[in-house]
């Protein structure tokens, strides 16, 4: 089977081929500067999501709304401490 070059099946996979530049990758706590093998697939993470607008009003409706469950002040009673991670 014949490598296809410059083959791409996701915006986030790149396979290297004969034209691709060296790729920066961890070593240690440095990074170095590696030539992979022709045909090695790169798999990169998705770009970050955007932030939220007001994130004290999202925790608070979060507590307010939990999944599958009745509200965080409906479950406690006066004096009871709660952790959140």
């Amino acid at each position: 089977m014949s490598l296809q070059l410059r083959r791409k099946t996701h915006e986030s996979v790149v396979y290297i081929d004969s034209d691709s530049a060296p790729r920066v990758m961890p070593s240690g706590e440095d990074f170095i500067l590696e030539d992979l093998p022709i045909g090695t697939r790169v798999i990169y993470p998705k770009p970050p999501i955007k932030g939220l607008p007001n994130r004290e009003a999202a925790i608070r409706y979060a507590l307010n709304h939990p999944h599958d469950c009745d509200p965080l002040f409906a479950q406690l009673y006066p004096g009871m401490k709660v952790t959140i991670a």
